[in-house]
């Protein structure tokens, strides 16, 4: 029988395996395997929290919230409706922006909220509606002969950066006749939104940043709120005589205008 005393070299039988080999040299107590098993799976866990908040800080948005947390719903906010109306005397080439969402309805509600600077009053427009009308002068009458009236054109356009809106619409009246362009837009779960911050006892800004103030989904919440608009007065008719080679030139027209907004709004207080 070979005997096995230290002093000579023993020579293991050839294994394949890596595993059952690294246990013949490293010949581990069952208790301490448990504690190595142990010590490698707290590891493992170490692992996967740090891989965890990484994806965390990755997923978080261009304005530093966390897309994993719970969004505000915006619907669950106060509701605000305003109405505003006006109007000017439009010549032929001049633009005019009729349609003002920032102050609109921010007007109407900054008086009724107290006076706290620091304060912020966010608002979420998704819906609005635009009328521009006006009604042509009526023709000037002779005795035999007068002078006829014609026509006016207006052009009203609406566009946003985000590309939500894109309006173009060039009306005339018909001789004689009123004429008017009509704007809508439902917002189907968008929002325009705008943040004002309360400086000074007697100053507002328009340009706060409201996503610091609230966290809402910036998929369907646009902050950047460039709703450009314009109108312009394309053709004011002459009055032209109904005989003679006469011509009283019309430099322009009476343009009215009324809107209606609604969406929601917040007060968040220093």
């Amino acid at each position: 029988m070979d005997i096995i005393d230290g002093s000579q070299e023993y020579e293991w039988p050839e294994e394949t395996d890596f595993i059952p080999r690294l246990r013949r040299r490293i010949p581990f107590p069952r208790e301490r395997r448990t504690r190595i098993v142990l010590v490698a799976i707290i590891v493992a866990l170490i692992l996967v929290a740090t891989i965890g908040i990484a994806w965390t800080l990755d997923d978080m948005d261009d304005n530093g919230g966390s897309e994993t947390q719970p969004y505000v719903d915006v619907t669950s906010l106060e509701p605000f409706s305003n109405t505003d109306d006006g109007g000017l005397f439009l010549e032929v080439g001049q633009d005019w922006e009729p349609f003002d969402p920032g102050w609109i309805y921010f007007r109407e509600y900054v008086t009724e909220v107290p006076e706290v600077v620091g304060q912020v009053l966010i608002f979420f427009i998704n819906y609005f509606s635009l009328r521009v009308y006006w009604t042509d002068e009526p023709d000037e009458g002779g005795r035999i002969f007068g002078y006829e009236n014609e026509p006016d054109t207006v052009m009203f356009e609406m566009a946003d950066d985000r590309g939500w809106i894109d309006f173009t619409r060039e009306v005339t009246n018909v001789h004689g006749e009123g004429a008017e362009i009509r704007f809508e837009w439902n917002g189907d779960g968008r929002y325009f939104a705008e943040a004002h911050l309360q400086e000074t006892e007697n100053m507002w800004t328009g340009d706060a940043e409201g996503w610091e103030y609230i966290h809402v989904n910036n998929e369907s919440v646009f902050w950047e709120n460039h709703i450009n608009n314009s109108m312009q007065m394309v053709e004011a008719g002459d009055q032209v005589h109904q005989l003679l080679p006469l011509v009283q030139a019309d430099d322009g027209n009476y343009i009215s205008y009324d809107s209606t907004i609604s969406g929601y709004w917040i007060r968040i207080l220093p």
